[in-house]
Parts: C-alpha cells; sequence; structure tokens
C-alpha cells in the first residue's frame, strides 16, 4: 500500500496542503540505517523537500533549503 505524506504550506494568503508520494520509497530503516555522508544528490532533494516544509525551521533556515532544492534540480536534471 502507498502512503502519502500531506504537507502544509503557507503561502502568504493561507494554507494549503500538498501531497509527496515521492516519500514512498523511503522507509525508516533505509533512513536512519544510511548515514548521511553516504546520501546521493537524490537523498539530499528528498530531504530538503520535507525541510522546506518543516514547522520549527525559521525563514531563513527555510530559504536555505528552497535554494538547496532549486541546486538539486539543477545538478540532477540541467538544462
Amino acid at each position: 500500500m502507498d502512503h502519502v505524506v500531506l504537507l502544509r504550506s503557507n503561502h502568504g494568503d493561507g494554507y494549503s496542503f500538498n501531497s509527496c508520494t515521492h516519500l514512498n520509497n523511503l522507509t525508516l530503516k533505509d533512513y536512519i540505517g544510511r548515514p548521511r555522508k553516504d546520501w546521493t544528490d537524490k537523498d539530499w532533494l528528498q530531504e530538503a523537500h520535507i525541510m522546506v516544509h518543516s514547522p520549527w525551521i525559521d525563514k531563513e533556515e527555510r530559504e536555505y533549503w528552497r535554494d538547496k532544492i532549486k541546486e538539486l534540480r539543477n545538478k540532477i536534471n540541467p538544462l
């Protein structure tokens, strides 16, 4: 069974929910059992997509993760 993670996003004029189905392939055991130093760019992109929506980070950190998403997308799929 596939799981869908709902992420709450603030767009300035209200909140919306986005589904994040690309997380289906990552189990908790996989996440814990693999050191970050061994992560690929795709792994970091998944992490960035999660972190950018974290309610525990400030505006500066959120901007960092947005920039990291752009950087990794361009690195993985150059135009």
